[in-house]
């Protein structure tokens, strides 16, 4: 499959995937942990936006960050569309994000599979971090929050 048809296409291979129920089911054991609501939700990976539609849903300041351009950008133009204002869509890797203090984090779908585990922790056979698409490995990103 070529790069531009997948982009093409990469909504409509997942139009039958339950997003809005995996972000009911995600918030609903946030707000059960945190004994509230949250108020701050960052996700990482957010591709196309279809779990962070259903993330703004809540009413949540939200920061949905991903390394892809193409896919920021299908995903800016659709909650531009839905007219929500409550989320901010940064291009950028979660090791370079700026903001903190997040109620929540979450990496949706496939995302932690393209996360790398830390250098220093990472047996010698397998490939280096600079070898994945991500920066941050699972346990670094839940300091994040």
């Amino acid at each position: 499959m070529s790069e531009s048809l997948f982009y093409d296409v990469y909504d409509e291979l997942f139009a039958s995937k339950g997003y809005i129920e995996e972000v009911g089911c995600v918030l609903k054991l946030a707000s059960e942990a945190l004994g509230r609501n949250p108020a701050r939700i960052l996700e990482i990976g957010c591709g196309t936006g279809n779990h962070t539609l259903a993330l703004a849903d809540s009413g949540a300041a939200l920061v949905a960050i991903d390394i892809d351009p193409l896919m920021v950008s299908r995903a800016r133009a659709k909650l531009d569309a839905a007219g929500k204002r409550n989320a901010d869509i940064q291009l950028v890797p979660v090791s370079d994000l700026k903001t903190s203090g997040f109620d929540l984090a979450c990496a949706l779908f496939n995302v932690i599979t393209y996360l790398a585990p830390r250098k220093s922790s990472m047996p010698s056979s397998k490939a280096s971090a600079r070898d994945s698409p991500a920066t941050e490995s699972s346990s670094s990103i839940a300091g994040t929050a």
